[in-house]
């Protein structure tokens, strides 16, 4: 793939849970005070969720998402693919679109953004979010800086 590297030109998510998808955690989901029963925007998907596991539980993607795929936080594909090397980085343009409308993933995780992900603060889950988010965002930022600056990429291939 190395070769095709130089030409990565634009990297397009289109509300792609890129820090997980937290509603397994029920976060976010509010209860019904009356009925006991938890409500929420999610609460389709997560039966959803729970059923497929149940009917296929070799589904590695489902526990992927919900950080369920290993003992520890850190040990999880999507931990270790938010810290790889340059990830977006090799892209000349990003674009991170989401949507108020979206009953599946939050927008806080399609948009990389940490304000309003509403997780436990102090958790081990909240300090992992908060890792992802930033080494997935700096190489990214620290591309656009340079960029900014007039600097050539490492590679010395950008174009303006």
């Amino acid at each position: 793939m190395e070769p095709y590297l130089s030409r990565l030109h634009l990297f397009l998510s289109i509300s792609g849970p890129h820090l997980g998808y937290v509603g397994g955690d029920r976060v976010g989901v509010d209860v019904d005070k009356k009925s006991r029963r938890f409500i929420g925007k999610s609460a389709a998907f997560q039966l959803g969720l729970c059923c497929t596991r149940a009917i296929n539980p070799k589904a590695k993607c489902l526990s992927e998402i919900t950080f369920r795929d290993a003992g520890n936080i850190e040990d999880c594909y999507l931990y270790r693919l938010a810290h790889h090397k340059n990830g977006l980085a090799l892209f000349r343009h990003v674009v991170l679109v989401s949507s108020p409308q979206d009953k599946y993933v939050q927008r806080h995780s399609a948009r990389l953004q940490l304000e309003g992900f509403r997780i436990k603060e102090g958790s081990r889950r909240a300090r992992a979010t908060m890792e992802m988010a930033r080494a997935i965002l700096a190489p990214v930022l620290e591309k656009a800086t340079r960029w900014e600056r007039g600097e050539k990429d490492k590679g010395g291939d950008d174009e303006e």
